[in-house]
């Protein structure tokens, strides 16, 4: 069963937080997550992809939930950030 971008909206909408905590289902969906090495992120395009969403179903869901992101701990940077932390872990030349 693929995560539909209706899906994932459904996720996002009002009492996401008691829906998922009381579903199981949801763990048919678990895959693997791909992160940048040595910083453990993920582009805004990576996890469209992990998603199977358009990329801006992800920008549009950040930035609608932002607040919940950030208190689960989701910190935003912009392209320039990322690619000066790669560059100062050795891990883009």
């Amino acid at each position: 069963m693929a995560l539909t971008q209706r899906k994932f909206k459904e996720l996002i909408r009002g009492n996401e937080k008691d829906i998922i905590t009381n579903k199981t289902d949801i763990l048919d969906e678990v895959k693997d997550v791909i992160l940048m090495p040595e910083i453990n992120a993920m582009t805004s395009s990576m996890a469209a992809a992990y998603f199977k969403v358009a990329h801006s179903v992800i920008i549009n869901a950040l930035r609608k939930h932002m607040v919940d992101f950030s208190d689960d701990g989701v910190e935003t940077m912009e392209a320039a950030d990322v690619r000066k932390l790669l560059t100062k872990n050795y891990l883009v030349f």
